[in-house]
């Protein structure tokens, strides 16, 4: 009896185990910072609301690089459209935009279903609709090329990010995968060994998908990652076709590789962008 309390209770709270979402007042909501205020490149930040075509209403930022001393856009190529990892919500984010729009990009950066303003719960099914709607936006009603639009996914956002570049009508420019796993199962091996697969509803088997990807790939992962352990990257790096690039960090943990990785990790970032959308010629 124990034994069928317990799965049942995984079946039940799974979400709980995977999505952590936050809410934020409406104090919250602007991010300018003014120790910004020096840079001369910052993010012009349009808040956008998106309905996904089962009916949720969810909430992005699409940000421009600006010319803060002369108070003009600056025009960029590239266009990253970012899905971010399971916990929080876009808020957060706002420093890595800076580093982006720095390269010059556009940056397209929505929140799930359930996190910070936007409406409904998170499911699997739910957030790839999240992302698809998303990428419609900036396909269909902006008018934007593919051949300009990397798509970034970090942690859980990387499976979101592999499920969008899998849709046989969807080609990016490149595809960067940030400290992501290869499946949902696989994970809750690691954590609960004892877990039946067949109790998990939740897939996102990224390792089945990946292999299918023709789109230039860079693959991200700390070595000392203490949430989604290095060989998970390593996996998913393993059954991505050609072309591919994998990048190692040492010291960095889940969350910090930004911070720990520093010039030589956004770097590479940049490089990686610049090889799939060329920027324009000055």
């Amino acid at each position: 009896m124990i034994p069928i309390i317990f799965y049942s209770d995984c079946m039940i709270f799974e979400n709980h185990f995977i999505y952590f979402p936050s809410k934020f007042s409406d104090g919250d909501w602007q991010p300018w910072h003014t120790h910004h205020d020096s840079l001369p490149i910052q993010p012009r930040i349009e808040d956008i609301f998106l309905t996904t075509s089962d009916g949720a209403r969810i909430h992005g930022w699409f940000c421009q690089p600006w010319d803060h001393r002369n108070q003009t856009p600056i025009d960029s190529q590239a266009v990253v459209l970012w899905s971010h990892r399971n916990a929080g919500n876009i808020t957060p984010r706002f420093e890595m935009i800076l580093e982006l729009v720095r390269i010059p990009a556009n940056v397209l950066i929505f929140d799930y279903r359930g996190y910070g303003r936007s409406e409904g719960k998170p499911s699997e099914a739910g957030i790839y609709h999240d992302a698809l709607t998303a990428w419609n936006v900036l396909v269909c009603d902006q008018d934007i090329d593919p051949t300009r639009i990397v798509l970034l996914g970090r942690s859980l956002g990387g499976a979101v990010a592999i499920e969008l570049a899998s849709h046989d009508k969807i080609t990016p420019a490149g595809l960067i995968i940030e400290s992501s796993f290869t499946s949902i199962p696989d994970m809750a091996a690691e954590i609960i060994p004892i877990l039946p697969r067949f109790l998990i509803r939740t897939q996102m088997n990224s390792i089945d998908k990946v292999g299918g990807l023709t789109t230039p790939k860079l693959f991200v992962h700390s070595e000392d990652d203490d949430l989604i352990p290095y060989h998970h990257g390593q996996r998913l790096f393993a059954a991505a076709p050609e072309p591919k690039q994998f990048y190692s960090l040492q010291g960095a943990g889940h969350n910090d590789t930004q911070w720990v990785g520093g010039q030589p990790y956004l770097h590479t970032i940049r490089q990686f962008i610049h090889r799939c959308v060329p920027p324009n010629k000055p």
